[in-house]
């Protein structure tokens, strides 16, 4: 019997029983005083030193070059960041071993900006000057791919799975996409490229961990206090605080928690619910950014339609859920309801057991072990000898291996260089041709001697200078680059002979492989064998630093997710436990009454008593409940005030009336509306009414705005209106008010309003789902004069459209019934509905039939209803029936139609033959349903076939 080799994993310069080492390091002064030379430690050494655990927080977040650092005697060592980073990434490579210069492999982490890719990837370059970077998500995708062997990627059609790392640091989101481009095929065989995977990433960066636990201490009451302490001491209250939430998190026992500084409050399971569900409405817009982003720029039509329809969970095979701020209670819940607006949705979860960088660093080794060998050195032993062992190959669709250069030389002139293709640059990813930029004008008739360069991680040796011909003056190339092949190549029409100028990086990443070590006899064994390899991987982390090298041995899920030994995290754990400043009363875990007070909680220090009344339910509501808190009770008589102060209205002019409630509820469920009518119609004098009940003054809390045709920028708007938003947001984006404020644009479509009014609507993005503190209207005039708005500011808007011109409402208020609820009143916070509990069939039937027409028909995607505008549909029904409107003032008939008509069939315009399929289906359907706006609508449309193109305007 053949003997089991060892676990085929090694991992270098961590700490004993775990996977990684920490972070950091030290910086010492050199003997001389008054100098500025330092030098670097992994571990503490004798003497002065410094301390530095943020290393990767200096050089991708900060914007500062150089970093003071104080020393215990006071004097201060003055540091360049990079200089830091760089030396301590020769340190830690060192640990690895060197003899034979191996292959050396870095991890690029989720960084959400170009700027930061390559001020990371220059930093590596300078380091290791000879190593590789590989995509840190698509690497994680790998790891379950080939080690643990859940992740399979089809050729057929697209796979899409999300990868949320929620850390103590940040919170990476990334689309990771494998799919099948058939326009690309290789240009040898012929054969359609394999599946291939490519990442698009943000970082939702200051909401992770951290701000957990400022939140918890906020909740607790404590935000005065933690704002007021020391910055050390600070630290360390919340430092206590997380070991708290750990422990919370891991067992669900209630936890009290003491500090010196702030008092105590009890922790419990309930509480990091909410701050899941706080965490997820700061981590929801990022999110959205990418998922439309994502939909912006897939070439798979499905894809697109189900991401902008809101069926996400439809598009996405799977997602990947690692960090340990993932493991907050309700935070997986919280993100399928957000992610899905489902929280029973049916897409897989993958959880990362152990640490994400190490698992990263696992995949990056499988994924290398696997593409880069020949036999492939990563396989099974769980098939018949009689069959191929080795895993279905999937190249990635990755970023050139190499920055490429071109380089040129006339006569006796030295040769001058410069860059064609950053391998950082998005568009590097994708392949394509694009004009080279930055060669001079080169003379007709002249010769040229150029060639394709890599950088000076790859050897030049047979790169030779091939001779081309100007033909004609400048002489312009292009670069034609295959992301499949990695292969370059130079075209033109201006300079004969550039098709021998050619650069074949895979070709040169085979010179460069090590001779493949003797195979050892076959092993039958459980899941994965390696054959080693002398390839290092290093993923470096915001908190660990991660070193690997294959081994001959078992690569199996069990080894390579293996968690520092217990008694490492024992005693760490202990040594801050019984710190002086940290108490936990675990002999005494009370539990949390009905009303959210601590019962017990001891009287040997002052005690902040957590009241939940206070802090978590005035609170936004989740979206899924209803009826629970107090301004949703308020919701709840929204009908019955709306009556009571437009009785005589209600007599006397029912359209109004209809018109101000259905404008009521459409604000209770989006901030912008937009009113739309014929020149005349009481547009203005409808929002003024609506400012009016929500008890706002004019120049105070209710501005009018007179928009002009010249109108550009944003600058044109008036500095008293553009002030109010200015000054609403804090430097970390987050909105610094509460006070109401509504803006009437009057003749809002005189004026393009994505020129001048798109910082308003980021700001508007800002409020999470929630209806205030700002909230707008605007006027819209629908005549042939007019120009219509774009489909992307419909969309952000919801349409409410006034029939023609009726007997002009005076402004002095008569025609509502005197009441002082009417200077009281406040928007409602209405929870953005799902649909659940607050469909409509006449809803779901439109909804449905106009997707079918546009997919038998196969008519323009955009013709679909998106999230948005199902989402505000079902809104509106359910903001109706939570009102309890009667129906005297606006039937549920008459909303539904009001509604479809402004957000569904507002979008039915274009050529006629590109809509006449819906057109008429559309008309058949309302035919036989008693919705005459919508009737309206479709016959118009009808009407204008015969004139070739169909206009919801005219």
């Amino acid at each position: 019997m053949t003997e089991e080799p060892e676990i085929g994993l090694r991992f270098y310069g961590s700490a004993e029983g775990a996977s990684f080492r920490p972070t950091q390091c030290w910086i010492q002064r050199t003997a001389e005083a008054n100098s500025d030379e330092w030098t670097l430690h992994l571990s503490q050494p004798d003497g002065d030193a410094m301390l530095v655990d943020d290393l990767k927080q200096w050089v991708l977040f900060d914007n500062d070059e150089y970093r003071h650092l104080e020393s215990d005697d006071g004097t201060f060592v003055r540091v360049h960041c990079d200089a830091v980073l760089e030396r301590y990434l020769r340190t830690v490579r060192a640990l690895a071993p060197n003899d034979s210069d191996p292959p050396l492999w870095c991890l690029m982490p989720s960084l959400s900006t170009p700027k930061q890719r390559r001020r990371y990837r220059d930093v590596i370059s300078r380091a290791l000057p000879r190593a590789r970077i590989l995509q840190e998500p698509e690497m994680v995708l790998e790891y379950f791919r080939l080690v643990r062997r859940e992740l399979f990627l089809t050729k057929s059609h697209s796979s899409i799975f999300l990868v949320v790392d929620a850390g103590a640091s940040t919170c990476n989101l990334t689309f990771v996409i494998s799919r099948k481009d058939k326009k690309i095929v290789n240009s040898i065989t012929g054969i359609s490229r394999k599946s291939a995977l490519s990442a698009k990433q943000g970082t939702a960066s200051k909401y992770a961990g951290r701000w957990v636990d400022e939140e918890i201490a906020r909740l607790a009451g404590f935000t005065q206090q933690l704002r007021d302490l020391p910055m050390s001491v600070r630290q360390s209250a919340l430092r206590n605080i997380e070991l708290a939430k750990i422990e919370v998190a891991s067992n669900g026992t209630p936890i009290n928690v003491r500090h010196p500084s702030l008092g105590a409050f009890q922790l419990t399971t309930s509480l990091l619910e909410e701050v899941s569900r706080r965490l997820w409405d700061r981590i929801l817009p990022v999110y959205r950014d990418i998922e439309d982003a994502l939909a912006t720029d897939t070439d798979d039509d499905t894809v697109r339609h189900l991401l902008q329809s809101g069926q996400a969970s439809k598009a996405i095979s799977g997602i990947i859920l690692a960090g340990g701020t993932s493991r907050l209670p309700g935070f997986e819940r919280e993100m399928m309801m957000r992610v899905f607006n489902d929280a029973s949705a049916q897409t897989r979860v993958h959880r990362v057991h152990g640490d994400y960088r190490t698992v990263a660093a696992q995949g990056a080794l499988a994924h290398v072990l696997h593409q880069h060998y020949k036999p492939r050195r990563l396989q099974t032993k769980e098939l018949p000898e009689n069959q191929d062992t080795q895993l279905a190959s999937h190249e990635l669709q990755a970023a050139p291996l190499s920055d490429i250069f071109i380089s040129w030389s006339t006569g006796a002139d030295n040769s001058q260089q410069i860059m064609v293709l950053d391998r950082d640059d998005e568009g590097a990813r994708q392949s394509g041709t694009w004009p080279i930029k930055g060669l001079p004008t080169f003379l007709a008739q002249s010769t040229i001697r150029a060639r394709l360069l890599p950088d000076d991680s790859y050897s030049k040796q047979g790169l030779k200078p091939q001779s081309v011909v100007v033909k004609r003056a400048p002489g312009r190339m292009s670069l034609a680059w295959n992301s499949v092949l990695q292969e370059a190549r130079v075209e033109s029409d201006e300079v004969d002979g550039v098709n021998k100028v050619v650069l074949r990086l895979a070709q040169l990443e085979q010179l460069e492989q090590p001779k493949r070590p003797r195979v050892p006899e076959r092993m039958h064994l459980e899941g994965l064998w390696t054959d080693g390899a002398p390839d290092i991987v290093v993923d470096f982390g915001m908190s660990k630093t991660v070193i690997i090298q294959a081994l001959p041995g078992r690569f199996t899920a069990p080894v390579s997710e293996r968690e520092p030994a217990p008694e490492v995290v024992s005693a760490a754990l202990s040594a801050s436990l019984l710190r002086d400043d940290y108490k936990v009363a675990d002999d005494r875990r009370e539990s949390i009454d009905a009303s959210g007070m601590i019962s017990d909680i001891g009287t040997d220090s002052a005690v902040a008593t957590f009241d939940q009344s206070r802090s978590i339910s005035n609170t936004r509501p989740r979206p899924e409940r209803t009826s629970t808190t107090n301004r949703e009770h308020d919701f709840a008589k929204l009908g019955e005030f709306l009556e009571k102060v437009m009785q005589p209205t209600m007599e006397q002019q029912p359209l109004i009336a209809a018109d101000l409630t259905m404008l009521m509820l459409a604000l209770a469920v989006r901030p912008f509306v937009l009113l739309a009518g014929p020149p005349g119609s009481g547009k203005s004098t409808l929002a003024r009414k609506a400012a009016n009940l929500l008890g706002l003054r004019n120049n105070e809390s209710f501005f009018e705005v007179t928009v002009q045709p010249h109108w550009r920028t944003k600058s044109a708007i008036p500095v008293s209106v553009r002030s109010i938003w200015e000054h609403s947001s804090s430097a970390t984006g987050d909105l610094t008010t509460d006070s109401l404020h509504m803006f009437l644009f009057d003749e809002f479509n005189l004026a393009r309003p994505e020129n001048y009014l798109m910082p308003f609507f980021r700001i508007l993005d800002k409020q999470k789902g929630r209806i205030g503190p700002f909230i707008a209207c605007g006027t819209l005039n629908i005549d042939d004069s007019s120009r219509p708005p774009s489909p992307k500011i419909i969309d952000r808007c919801l349409l409410v459209e006034i029939d023609a011109p009726r007997e002009r409402m005076s402004f002095d208020g008569q025609w509502l019934q005197d009441n002082e609820e009417s200077s009281t009143f406040r928007p409602i916070n209405l929870p953005q509905h799902n649909g659940r509990g607050s469909e409509h069939h006449i809803v779901t039937k439109v909804i449905t039939l106009i997707r079918n027409t546009v997919k038998e028909n196969q008519l323009r995607q955009d013709l679909l209803p998106s999230h948005r505008d199902e989402q505000d549909l079902y809104s509106l029904v359910g903001a109706y029936r939570e009102g309890r409107i009667p129906t005297g003032l606006l039937s549920e008939d008459d909303l539904v139609d009001r509604a479809i008509a402004g957000r569904l069939l507002v979008k039915v315009g274009g050529a006629a033959a590109q809509v006449e399929p819906l057109v008429q289906a559309l008309q058949n359907f309302f035919q036989s349903n008693r919705m005459p706006r919508c009737q309206r609508r479709m016959s118009l449309a009808t009407s204008q076939m015969t004139l070739g193109f169909v206009s919801p305007w005219h």
